[in-house]
């Protein structure tokens, strides 16, 4: 599984109000061989982008005007599930307490390296195709 995961090329959501941040994320995703779909300055956007893309990943920063980046993930997955990576400057236990109330498999602390992305897509695309699969399978059992 992990295989198929490593070459796949995943549909991609980022969100940072930092340019260089988003044109950094957009960079290594491409140098990954995944499409970014979605490159979005705030919450708000996200979400937006994320309904008419419908993308297979989001990779997000928290903290971001309008609406962060928790509660945009929790307004994208009331219409459709897509796991997520989140990004932030300022690791708190609350924000870690959100983010692991939405389907968040990664948390990474800025500032990240090039080198962090690749594992940290593998493991919550992984984690997420699990979750799926248990989901479904408990479904069925009904």
């Amino acid at each position: 599984m992990a295989t198929n995961i490593m070459n796949s090329t995943l549909r991609v959501a980022v969100a940072d109000d930092e340019p260089l941040m988003r044109q950094f994320l957009c960079k290594v995703l491409a140098h990954e061989g995944h499409k970014v779909v979605v490159a979005a300055e705030n919450g708000r956007q996200l979400i937006d982008e994320c309904q008419l893309q419908q993308p297979d990943l989001v990779i997000t920063d928290i903290e971001m005007p309008d609406l962060d980046g928790i509660d945009a993930l929790h307004e994208i997955c009331l219409r459709v599930q897509v796991p997520a990576i989140v990004v932030t400057g300022n690791a708190t236990e609350e924000m870690l307490c959100r983010a692991a109330r939405e389907p968040v498999f990664a948390y990474l602390v800025k500032p990240i390296k090039m080198a962090d992305l690749p594992p940290a897509i593998l493991m919550t695309m992984q984690r997420y195709s699990e979750m799926s699969s248990l989901l479904l399978q408990l479904r069925s059992a009904r």
